[in-house]
């Protein structure tokens, strides 16, 4: 994925970590953006607009519709079930997963939709999306999972391209020890 395909840096890193899943067969694919879902609809109330000639009735809107897309669809490699992620309705994980996934309806197999953030939110959009997370799974019964970048690569494994600066391609400095997804991988036993 390039720059140029996704919306902020925060995305494209996470794009990196994508990257190295889908290389070790951990995920399957993964897609940007792909799916729009419709939380409200337009609400609208009617009036009669009366003219020397005619009378009409109109419709106006009084609020917009709310739509909402995730940032990323990752579909998972059932084989890393309770390794890399869990599913959400099923009671029987006995490790603490990184991600939670939900089975399609269509196809029975595993999905996350992730959103991503910075930790630093000036616009506090981290917190519009805690409601549009609830009202999403309300309404049916999609979880989207929040990645704030690059906590979660502090937590899981930081990808190869992220230590290198983007410009000059320079060591970037981290506040954290990173590991490499292999070191990752052997920490949790697979």
């Amino acid at each position: 994925m390039k720059r140029n395909d996704v919306e902020s840096d925060g995305e494209w890193y996470l794009s990196w970590m994508f990257d190295e899943l889908y290389d070790a067969g951990i995920i399957k694919r993964y897609l940007y953006e792909s799916n729009s879902f419709t939380l409200s609809r337009t609400r609208t109330y009617p009036i009669l607009e009366i003219k020397k000639t005619k009378t009409k009735l109109k419709e106006l809107s009084f609020l917009q519709e709310h739509t909402y897309k995730p940032d990323f669809l990752l579909e998972w490699n059932e084989k890393y079930l309770n390794k890399f992620f869990r599913i959400i309705e099923d009671n029987t994980c006995t490790v603490k997963c990184p991600f939670f996934a939900i089975r399609s309806t269509k196809d029975n197999k595993p999905y996350t939709f992730i959103e991503c953030k910075p930790i630093f939110d000036k616009n506090s959009m981290s917190r519009l999306f805690r409601i549009n997370q609830k009202w999403l799974y309300d309404k049916y019964g999609l979880f989207v999972q929040l990645c704030i970048v690059p906590t979660i690569f502090e937590k899981m494994f930081t990808p190869a391209r992220f230590l290198l600066t983007d410009k000059t391609m320079q060591q970037r400095i981290l506040k954290y020890e990173p590991i490499t997804l292999n070191e990752y991988l052997i920490k949790l036993d697979i």
